[in-house]
Parts: C-alpha cells; sequence; structure tokens
C-alpha cells in the first residue's frame, strides 16, 4: 500500500508541477497573436520613429530665419502624419498581454499631436509663451515615447519573440 501511495504522491507532484509550469508559459495561439500585433504595429511605429528623428533634427539645425519661416509647416506636416498614424494604432485589436503597449503608445501619440498643435500657435503669434509650452510639451512626448518604448520591449521579452520575426 505504502508504495502505491509513493507512486500517487509522485504522479501528483509531477502533474502540478507540469501544470503550473504550463502555466506560465503563453499558449502558441497567443504568442501568434502578439507576434501578429506586433508586425502591424511596426511599421506604424518605425514612421512615428522616423518623423519625431526628422522634427529632432530640423529643431537642432535650423537657423532662427528657417525655423520662423517654417515652423508652421513643419508641425503642420507633422501633426497632421501623426494624426493619421494614431488612427491605424487605435484601430488594432492587441491581445490581452500588449494593451498597455498600445495604451502608452496611444498616450505618446497624443501627446505629439499636442505638441505639434501648439507648435503651429507658437508660429502664429510668436508668444514666448506658446514657445515655452512647446518645449514642454515636447519633452513630456518623448518622454511617453520613452515609456512606449519600454513597454515594446517587455512585450518582446514576455511573448520572447525575436526581433527579427517582426521585420518580416
Amino acid at each position: 500500500m505504502k508504495r502505491y501511495l509513493t507512486s500517487i504522491l509522485v504522479v501528483l507532484i509531477l502533474a502540478s508541477g507540469l501544470a503550473v509550469g504550463c502555466g506560465t508559459k503563453t499558449s502558441p495561439s497567443e504568442r501568434d497573436k502578439a507576434v501578429t500585433f506586433y508586425r502591424e504595429l511596426y511599421p506604424i511605429c518605425n514612421e512615428l520613429n522616423q518623423d519625431v528623428n526628422e522634427w529632432n533634427s530640423w529643431l537642432t539645425q535650423a537657423s532662427a530665419l528657417e525655423y520662423a519661416q517654417n515652423l508652421f509647416s513643419k508641425s503642420k506636416y507633422y501633426g497632421t502624419h501623426l494624426q493619421m498614424l494614431y488612427g491605424e494604432v487605435a484601430a488594432l485589436n492587441p491581445p490581452p498581454g500588449l494593451q498597455d503597449l498600445k495604451d502608452k503608445t496611444l498616450a505618446a501619440m497624443s501627446k505629439g499631436i499636442e505638441t505639434y498643435a501648439m507648435a503651429q500657435e507658437y508660429a502664429l503669434n510668436k508668444q514666448q509663451s506658446y514657445g515655452l509650452k512647446v518645449e514642454s510639451l515636447h519633452l513630456e512626448f518623448n518622454k511617453l515615447m520613452s515609456l512606449a518604448a519600454d513597454e515594446w520591449d517587455n512585450g518582446l521579452a514576455h511573448y520572447n519573440i525575436n526581433p527579427q520575426e517582426i521585420a518580416k
């Protein structure tokens, strides 16, 4: 009888360990959904990143005259483009584990749209208070972009996704 009890206990321990181990991993279908979401989000984020880099580059390289002449058109272009990208991200359906990534990306994009709108106001009004607000919003936008990037990395790690799988 003792031999059977020992065998049953061993089987129960192994079965519970197996069940716990399986419960902590993501299922293949959940991972597939995550890969699909990343593949949909990747080109949008690439465009966003390119726009942000171009804007930051322009801000640091523009002369005072070029800045004054082109601020309205540049901020209008990037703001309009960001609104389009925002709509694309909002339409995506992430798996539950990546909802925070979507939310943080949208929050950053919303702050970017606000930043570009304020830059347009500054270009029209030339009031220093608008300029200071643009700088403040721009810093917040970059901070939110960084938080979204961290969430991106966390999702990749959680679902054990290799970046090469996304860029296909």
